[in-house]
């Protein structure tokens, strides 16, 4: 943690798994509040191992993906709010198939022959964890109609929900030590 000089703001440099050659992040922090959160935040980063880490950053990318995607179809192309969120999922899923492979469960093992294999063990697990997404999602926009109109809060509780059951299908599943021989 460094602080700036006028006491303004402050420097925290998150590293990923705990090691400090680890890839990591600078924030840029205002205030006491903002650092006591960061810090604890980044206490339990240290803890976690890089895998997880690594998958929730590429969650995050495939929410992005997904929430861009389904507004863009349903605000802008005037496409039906759930072909909307299919349409997003089909694409976001293979956003985070691409990812996941090459960076959280990269492997030296892994050939490109096994990609058609694996994709479909990929989408199986993301099915799964989509079928639980859009229960969740579908409750939500029923029980708070409110919603319909910011439809991103429900995709994000379901997105967070399946993110948990991904990780543990993806890891042990698809790119789990018996699935490399």
């Amino acid at each position: 943690m460094r602080r700036c000089g006028d006491g303004s703001w402050d420097w925290l440099d998150i590293r990923l798994g705990g090691a400090s050659a680890a890839p990591g992040v600078r924030v840029a922090l205002a205030g006491t509040f903002g650092t006591s959160m960061i810090r604890g935040i980044a206490t339990i980063c240290r803890r976690l191992p890089a895998s997880v880490l690594g998958f929730m950053v590429v969650g995050g990318i495939g929410f992005v993906v997904d929430a861009c995607v389904m507004m863009l179809l349903y605000k802008y192309a005037g496409l039906p709010l759930y072909l909307s969120r299919v349409l997003s999922f089909l694409v976001a899923v293979f956003v985070t198939w691409l990812l996941n492979r090459s960076f959280v469960f990269a492997s030296k093992t892994r050939t490109s022959a096994r990609a058609k294999r694996e994709y479909v063990g990929y989408l199986a697990v993301q099915t799964a964890g989509a079928l639980l997404n859009l229960g969740i999602f579908s409750s939500l926009i029923a029980g708070f109609p409110g919603l319909r109109t910011y439809p991103v809060i429900a995709l994000m509780v379901g997105s967070g929900t399946a993110m948990i059951f991904n990780y543990y299908g993806l890891r042990h599943w698809v790119f789990g030590p018996a699935r490399e021989h």
